[in-house]
């Protein structure tokens, strides 16, 4: 795991990394929230609707030190979600 790390996903894939390892291979999933039609029209609908639960997740995926954050890109990073990362890097990340 990355030591010092904040993000809650982070600490839950080390906490179930050989379930998640499985899982990974046993599915053959090997990207996940990758962009499609679907995924960018599901994500814009349901942030827009639900909005408040999209800042909750979006808890997960940063911390909140305005020292390590940078608000301004993070906002350009959003504009381009979804974006699918591979299964393998979050599992080598954990």
């Amino acid at each position: 795991m990355i030591p010092y790390t904040e993000s809650t996903l982070i600490h839950l894939m080390a906490d179930f990394y050989d379930e998640i390892n499985f899982n990974v291979n046993l599915f053959n999933v090997y990207e996940l929230f990758g962009q499609n039609w679907f995924t960018s029209e599901a994500t814009h609908l349901f942030c827009t609707a639900l909005f408040f639960i999209c800042d909750e997740l979006e808890k997960w995926f940063v911390s909140s030190d305005p020292d390590a954050d940078n608000i301004d890109r993070f906002k350009v990073y959003m504009d381009h979600e979804p974006n699918g990362t591979p299964t393998r890097s979050l599992l080598h990340y954990a």
